[in-house]
């Protein structure tokens, strides 16, 4: 993997100790903390924390920059995301990876690609340390992964070929989302049918199910406070 990397020493480097960064330090707006939030839910627009303009002075070799790849290195795992160019600058915290890399060698499409793969989340979980808290490899042992890394044109045949169905997950992960919340809107609609009694035809002298509830909690309600009473009594 050390070949995809960006010249310099900072292309590849862990968040800051746990003592640079605590709650103490943190103010109402300022420089943001990127946390794990955002490479488990690929998303880098979430912030909770944000820090000074002189704190992130002495965190500057934390920061975060447009194209840059944050990965989640503590609990959950090897997840990857990418900063978009419009983004809010900022820090990683201490449970995350930051990666820059080498946009001649490779492509970001096809090392997100490559970094998602079951080759590359099996390389990098591998002999995870931890107890508790389960945390990815050191640095050393990250930079030794290898990827394939096909010539640039080859990369981008490759990500050619693979848009067709990048839109296609994008496409059925939508309609997921649509199905979920039509399911969920059909199941109270359904629960208000079943409780005012229009699901199946009813005795007319038979009460309506929100009716018996009310009846059966007043009940419920009289028989806790005549054993409290009892329990009084018996004292």
């Amino acid at each position: 993997m050390k070949s995809v990397l960006a010249a310099g020493k900072d292309s590849f480097k862990r968040g800051p100790f746990g003592s640079a960064l605590t709650k103490a330090t943190f103010v109402s707006e300022g420089y943001k903390v990127y946390e794990q939030y955002c490479p488990i839910n690929d998303d880098c627009s979430f912030d909770r924390y944000f820090i000074s303009p002189e704190r992130y002075r002495e965190l500057k070799a934390f920061s975060v920059q447009a194209g840059d790849f944050l990965v989640s290195c503590s609990g959950t795992l090897g997840r990857i995301t990418k900063v978009p160019d419009v983004f809010h600058e900022g820090v990683i915290n201490q449970a995350l990876l930051r990666i820059r890399t080498d946009k001649q060698v490779v492509l970001d499409s096809y090392f997100l690609a490559m970094f998602r793969s079951q080759y590359f989340q099996r390389e990098l979980l591998a002999n995870s340390t931890g107890t508790a808290m389960v945390n990815v490899k050191g640095v050393k042992e990250l930079k030794a992964i290898q990827i394939p890394l096909p010539p640039i044109a080859v990369q981008h045949e490759i990500d050619a070929q693979m848009a067709p169905f990048d839109a296609l997950a994008a496409k059925t992960e939508q309609n997921l989302v649509i199905l979920s919340y039509r399911s969920n809107a059909l199941r109270r609609s359904v629960l208000a049918a079943a409780f005012s009694g229009q699901l199946v035809r009813q005795d007319p002298g038979d009460e309506p199910a929100g009716v018996l509830l009310e009846r059966i909690q007043v009940e419920r309600a009289a028989s806790s406070d005549s054993k409290s009473c009892k329990k009084k009594v018996m004292a």
